[in-house]
C-alpha cells in the first residue's frame, strides 16, 4: 500500500481472489453477523500500529480499507432493518 492506486489494486486483487476461490473469509464472517466488529477491530489495529512498524502509509490504507467496509456493512445492516409501524 504505497498510495491510492495501490489500495485499487489490492481490492481488485481480493476480488479476482473471491472469484478463484468463491468463498472469502470476510464472507463467512459476515454470516454469523459479526463482520462490524471485525472491520472495526482490523482498523483500530492498523491505526493504532501504523507509526510502529516501518510502513506508516501502507498501515494507514489499510485501516481505510477496513473503515470503508465497516461502512458497507454499517449500511446493509440499516438497509435491511425495516422501520416498525403502527397497526390500528
Amino acid at each position: 500500500y504505497g498510495d491510492h492506486r495501490d489500495l485499487h489494486l489490492s481490492l481488485r486483487r481480493q476480488r479476482q481472489m473471491c472469484i478463484r476461490d468463491s468463498v472469502q473469509t470476510l464472507d463467512l464472517i459476515e454470516a454469523v453477523g459479526d463482520a462490524p466488529a471485525f472491520c472495526r477491530s482490523n482498523a483500530i489495529k492498523y491505526l493504532s500500529r501504523y507509526d510502529k512498524k516501518g510502513f506508516p502509509s501502507r498501515d494507514i490504507l489499510k485501516a481505510i480499507h477496513y473503515c470503508v467496509l465497516l461502512y458497507h456493512f454499517t449500511e446493509k445492516s440499516r438497509d435491511s432493518i425495516s422501520e416498525p409501524y403502527e397497526t390500528f
